[in-house]
């Protein structure tokens, strides 16, 4: 059940120091994808979410947008059929 989902919440929880690519790859490594399935998701996620022009800059660097949409690639990361959002003010 718990691979099923997905959680991002109110605020981007990105590693400054790594890059984009750097942190979709530590989330693969922590869901144990495997290498080429890994690494073909973060492909996948950095395109679908334009990142590709700042996959080698470090997150910190990246504009609040930016940093947005890497932290729901990373939500997504897992494939997961169901994500929750948390929202300012949520119970």
């Amino acid at each position: 059940m718990r691979a099923a989902i997905g959680v991002t919440g109110q605020f981007p929880a990105v590693d400054g120091l790594l890059t984009g690519e750097e942190n979709l790859r530590l989330v693969a490594d922590l869901l144990h994808l495997g290498r080429a399935r890994g690494r073909g998701r973060v492909r996948d996620l950095l395109e679908r979410f334009d990142l590709t022009g700042a996959v080698r800059k470090p997150a910190a660097t990246y504009s609040g947008g930016m940093r947005r949409r890497l932290d729901l690639a990373m939500t997504l990361v897992g494939t997961p059929q169901l994500v929750f959002l948390e929202a300012e003010g949520a119970p």
